[in-house]
């Protein structure tokens, strides 16, 4: 297909038929291809019933076959001499593959005859190489053509969709920015008659309003429960806010992808119906998770071995070591443990929708937290004399992840934290930011984000000031500096070679441009702290992994995985799981 000018959709059209079993017969064949949902009558849908009508009956002769043959494992057995979609056909979209010389010969025919959409028929050995190499051409230019094959293509290259806070992405290309995680998001992607796939990111705000914006999901996965938003519309525990993101896999359908090390979310497995429990556990000692998995069950679990930490999955007995962790890039040869997470709850995800082991490999091999990946997600730069951590944090869990991960760098300088929290959020929560990193830095600067929502201009980095001198911060490692430009660029100033710079960014675009472009002129302004001081008395901390390697600001567990009873489990054909509570 031809839209003004430019070729935007291509399929290969093939007859309808059936492959032969070596077991069912021609006509066993047709019922069971006819089975499919998507296959209606006339073109109630995007694909139509295969007939055994005269026209079949003869092809069939032709062959020496009639509707009692049993055709051999593999061979295929056409029932039309077209390749129609209304008798039977199915298209294959082939858009990406298409030879450049077909793909301009299509476009210079229709130009030729002055139309701004036009259907190409172009008869081809094989749409990849070129007809001036093996020959081909068109047989038909239609004014009119059919979209049905382009819009809904049987066969072909997936197109995912995708909501982020980011905006939402089509294809790998953003076409909306901001923050998209909310049921409107969602319906823009799920309407896309491009999309094959769609991955959508579930605010808490989003599910407050509206709720989920879809009526089920294959796979819902929730990673933790945090104390982030509280206090807000009504939700005021954790416990509350648990129970509003269970909706994610009360909506599942093929399996639910559960954080083991949460207690919260390890609860939800008793509230959903989803064929399959996948439990992700970064604890290779958890007990619940080890009896799920000699019950059968699913599940995503992180594995010493000489190398290093091996992602491993388990399925109905089946042991898969998937990739070590210092092979992802994004986990920064495993020191970076939340994407070491994130990257486990990828995987199980991905392995729940049927996805091939060497295409997770091969993603989880080649995404980075580049900036241009993902933006504000533990972005390096490394051009400074120092080094620079970029990060979007802005929750006391998130932040404490972010100063475990610069405890664990290798630094021979000091290391400064650039911090800030929400203007929305509870005295307590900027609080809790603020122990996140005490202690963990030589020098702090807080600042505030362009959005006061409703506080005054210097009031959050003033009380996360308060925050870090009852934690024993001397005030000489704390500075004050309302504006996000000037405090970045204030640390900035203040590197020196062998720093490592934590900063906490709310305007990413702008940010990241300051902190790349950066050049300083001449030598650093002389002040008290400027002088390369003590490394932080604490070790990088390690996970814990005898109870739960979730942890908190302090690089502590936050909540120890609970000692499990074996006793009053639910087990069955989906594995163990910890039964829903009474009042529920």
């Amino acid at each position: 297909m031809v839209v003004n000018g430019e070729l935007v959709a291509a399929t290969r059209r093939t007859p309808g038929h059936v492959v032969g079993d070596g077991s069912h017969t021609i006509a066993r064949l047709i019922e069971i291809v006819n089975q499919d949902p998507r296959r209606g009558v006339g073109h109630e849908k995007v694909l139509t019933r295969l007939e055994l009508d005269a026209q079949a009956q003869k092809m069939l002769e032709h062959m020496n076959l009639n509707s009692e043959s049993v055709p051999e494992a593999g061979r295929v057995v056409f029932l039309r001499s077209t390749a129609n979609l209304s008798t039977g056909g199915t298209a294959t979209d082939v858009t990406d593959v298409i030879h450049p010389d077909n793909r301009e010969m299509a476009e210079r025919a229709v130009r030729a005859i002055g139309l701004d959409v036009g259907g190409v028929d172009f008869l081809s050995k094989n749409i990849t190489e070129s007809y001036r190499q093996i020959g081909g051409g068109i047989c038909e230019v239609n004014a009119a053509p059919g979209f049905r094959m382009h819009v809904a293509p049987s066969e072909g290259t997936p197109r995912p969709g995708l909501t982020t806070t980011d905006g939402v992405y089509i294809d790998g290309q953003r076409t909306v920015q901001g923050d998209m995680t909310g049921p409107v998001s969602a319906r823009m992607v799920l309407a896309d008659p491009q999309i094959d796939i769609a991955v959508l990111e579930t605010a808490r705000g989003g599910l407050l309003r509206a709720g989920m914006g879809v009526t089920e999901v294959n796979v819902g996965g929730v990673l933790n429960v945090q104390a982030d938003h509280l206090g807000l519309k009504g939700i005021d525990t954790l416990e509350q806010l648990s129970e509003l993101k269970r909706i994610v896999v009360e909506v599942a359908t093929d399996c639910a992808v559960l954080n083991a090390d949460d207690p919260l979310v390890l609860k939800m497995a008793g509230y959903t119906e989803a064929k399959n429990i996948c439990y992700v556990t970064m604890n290779p000692n958890h007990t619940l998770v080890r009896e799920h998995i000699r019950a059968g069950g699913r599940a995503c679990a992180l594995e010493a071995g000489v190398n290093g930490q091996m992602i491993t999955l388990y399925d109905r007995g089946g042991h898969i070591p998937l990739l070590w962790t210092h092979l992802i890039p994004a986990t920064l040869e495993g020191r970076a443990t939340h994407n070491v997470q994130n990257a486990m709850f990828a995987a199980a995800m991905g392995f729940s929708l049927g996805i091939k082991l060497d295409a997770i490999r091969q993603a989880l091999r080649t995404f980075d937290s580049t900036f241009y990946q993902a933006p504000g997600r533990m972005n390096v730069v490394n051009e400074h004399p120092f080094k620079v951590l970029f990060d979007y944090g802005h929750n006391a869990h998130a932040v404490g992840m972010m100063a475990d991960l610069a405890l664990r760098l290798d630094v021979t300088g000091r290391r400064l934290v650039v911090l800030a929290g929400p203007g929305d959020r509870r005295d307590e929560d900027l609080v809790a930011i603020a122990h996140a990193v005490a202690g963990r830095f030589d020098h702090y600067i807080c600042r505030r984000d362009d959005n006061l929502r409703d506080r005054a201009s210097d009031e959050v980095p003033r009380i996360q000031a308060e925050a870090l001198r009852s934690r024993g911060v001397p005030e000489s490692s704390i500075s004050i500096i309302p504006d996000e430009q000037e405090a970045i660029e204030a640390a900035l100033r203040m590197g020196e070679p062998g720093d490592l710079l934590l900063i906490f960014a709310d305007a990413l675009v702008r940010s990241w441009k300051q902190i790349t472009k950066f050049s300083p002129s001449g030598t650093a302004p002389a002040r008290a702290d400027s002088r390369p001081g003590p490394l932080p008395a604490r070790p990088p901390a390690a996970l814990d992994h005898t109870n739960s390697a979730a942890t908190n600001g302090a690089g502590r567990p936050s909540t120890p995985a609970p000692e499990f009873s074996l006793e009053g489990l639910i087990r069955d054909e989906r594995g163990v799981r910890m039964a829903p509570e009474s009042e529920d």
